[in-house]
């Protein structure tokens, strides 16, 4: 038993470690996304109210070349925000499946001491504790990340009124 606390406390510590390295990275490539965002929506405000000056001289292929390379910097966050999301699940399984892999190793380890239902309802346990263990920890992050939503509206309030 000492050694399964043991063996769990350490994949804990694993999945701590992994938190803070994800929740790092993503609150970063989240603050780039905000920035990009911001300037596609400001490209699009200035193109939509200047579109006859734009036309009047002739630059609708240098707004459409910008809008674009504005749009390819926003989807590069957006994608690393993705392979940051299938790194941390690829990480999560791979701990997961290891612990069913030691409780299936200590089933068969302990078969003469342990029945056939106990060992079941172990393997049967550490694959659901594998995906309530993903959820948590993409819930924790995606709460933390969302949470700079919070922070700025909060700044925005601090932001003295103008006369």
């Amino acid at each position: 038993m000492g050694r399964t606390l043991n063996l769990f406390a350490e994949d804990m510590n694993v999945v701590d470690v992994l938190i803070r390295i994800y929740s790092e990275s993503v609150r970063q490539i989240r603050h780039v996304d905000t920035g990009t965002r911001t300037r596609i929506t400001s490209h699009l405000t200035e193109t939509y109210n200047g579109t006859a000056v734009i036309r009047a001289f002739g630059a609708d292929r240098d707004f459409v070349r910008e809008s674009h390379r504005r749009l390819d910097a926003h989807n590069r966050c957006q994608y690393s925000l993705l392979v940051a999301k299938c790194w941390l699940a690829v990480r999560l399984e791979f701990l997961g499946y290891s612990i069913v892999l030691l409780s299936a190793v200590f089933a068969v380890a302990f078969r003469h001491t342990m029945t056939a239902g106990v060992a079941a309802l172990t393997i049967t346990y550490a694959v659901n504790l594998t995906a309530i263990m993903a959820r948590v920890v993409l819930g924790v992050t995606e709460t933390e990340t969302y949470m700079m939503a919070v922070e700025r509206c909060l700044a925005f309030t601090q932001i003295p009124i103008e006369d």
